[in-house]
């Protein structure tokens, strides 16, 4: 077979075209269209045979198709390339591509071809749009939802932590707690902030999507279909989503964090204000440690560098919430010796069937009789006012109570350090 001159081998090329191709006369009635026509808009080949083309515009389509055609009369060898809305046989509008040239460079010899591309992928853009959008809402108010259950665990051991603090004002006559306060609120109000400056700008990012939604799904109802895409394309552009998609992620990449440093400060306070504890139990020491520098960061940040050098611990039998008010003696007494910046050690280690802990700072260090007389009960080298004097004489009765042992190192001018030692395992039930 000659397929140079075999109208099958045209016949089988043109219909497996996905496309549309339409062949019109000059005055623009169509004299071929491809057999994807009915694929794509509906009509069968026979139905549009000798009809207008107008059959498959829209009115302001076809008002926008016959002036740029015009044009081809002045230009026949260019090439129009028009985003046109066009109307099939279901009576639905279908956004679609359209490719316009002369058949031969002089218009009065025939007429067009028309290769028509219907662009589904806008429609599935709309609902793509949606999907996205309900994700965003979807994240947004899980991310609330964390945010509010971890207020209340804030608010429900702040209450917690106020209880405690009376006790141990009652009982052990310590108010180191107290002076945290203020500490502590900052600490809380950080995250918060951060997530509170985060929501308004992301409902109105939001917003703004849903405008540009609202655009899409009344698309239909409008007569002048071409004139509202126009709005919504220079809508869209004005509104740049990528842009928002990004901001918004971020936005809710911040409330994640502040939601995450919540809860680090909720478990903080947790750790630390089991001070009601009676029972003696394995408890992790880091754990501890790490919460009181935790409660105690507004005094340390941008003026004490902590330096820690943790060892491998088991667990140890103890009262943690006596213990933590130990570390909180200890180190809170660093800290405001400390004049301007300075440094704080922090080691551990096992020996034997002990641990050792040690906390070191380079402050001012003290004097023979200071440091003869640190653990007596009342006896304090601060200003009146700043402390009871009790801290330590406290911390020299828990490590009793733990059958272990607190000792002082300090020389004048080099700085203190203190060594807690304490069994992993008491000898007998306390």
């Amino acid at each position: 077979m000659d397929l140079d001159r075999s109208p099958s081998w045209y016949e089988a090329l043109v219909g497996h075209l996905p496309d549309v191709l339409v062949v019109c006369d000059r005055a623009l009635q169509i004299r071929f269209v491809t057999p994807s026509v009915q694929v794509q808009l509906g009509y069968t080949p026979a139905e549009l045979h000798g009809t207008s083309i107008r059959k498959l515009f829209l009115e302001e389509g076809w008002a926008r198709f016959l002036e740029q055609w015009e044009g081809l009369a002045v230009h026949p060898e260019r090439t129009l390339d028009l985003m046109l809305v066009l109307q099939p046989k279901t009576g639905e509008w279908v956004q679609a591509d359209v490719r316009v040239r002369h058949l031969f460079d002089d218009p009065q010899v025939a007429g067009g071809l028309l290769t028509i591309r219907p662009m589904p992928e806008i429609e599935a853009g709309v609902v793509q749009l949606q999907d996205y959008i309900k994700q965003l809402k979807s994240a947004v108010k899980e991310q609330t939802q964390a945010l509010e259950a971890k207020n209340q665990e804030l608010h429900d051991a702040l209450e917690h932590l106020k209880n405690t603090q009376l006790k141990l004002v009652e009982s052990d006559k310590m108010a180191s707690l107290g002076e945290l306060t203020a500490g502590i609120a900052h600490e809380i109000n950080n995250p918060i902030n951060f997530v509170s400056s985060n929501i308004t700008p992301l409902q109105t990012d939001l917003a703004e999507i849903q405008e540009l939604l609202k655009q899409y799904e009344t698309l239909h109802k409008e007569t002048n279909v071409e004139a509202r895409l126009n709005q919504i394309a220079q809508l869209r552009k004005a509104l740049e989503p990528e842009f928002l998609f990004e901001e918004m992620e971020a936005l809710i990449k911040g409330i994640r964090e502040g939601a995450d440093r919540t809860r680090s400060i909720v478990n903080g306070l947790r750790t630390f204000s089991r001070l009601d504890e009676s029972d003696f139990k394995p408890a992790d020491l880091h754990q501890g440690l790490e919460s009181t520098l935790m409660l105690l960061s507004n005094r340390i940040k941008n003026r004490i560098e902590v330096h820690r050098d943790y060892g491998v611990l088991p667990l140890v039998e103890c009262l943690p919430g006596k213990l933590n008010q130990v570390f909180m003696n200890i180190i809170n007494n660093s800290l405001q010796a400390i004049e301007g910046k300075g440094n704080l050690w922090l080691h551990t280690q096992q020996k034997g069937n002990a641990v050792e802990i040690r906390i070191r700072d380079d402050g001012p260090g003290m004097s023979e009789d200071v440091k003869r007389r640190i653990f007596e009960p009342f006896f304090t080298t601060k200003d009146v006012g700043q402390g009871t004097g009790l801290g330590l004489s406290i911390s020299f009765g828990v490590m009793e109570r733990h059958q272990g042992r607190i000792e002082v190192e300090s020389t004048p001018g080099k700085g203190t350090e203190f060594i807690i030692t304490l069994p992993v395992q008491q000898e007998a039930t306390q």
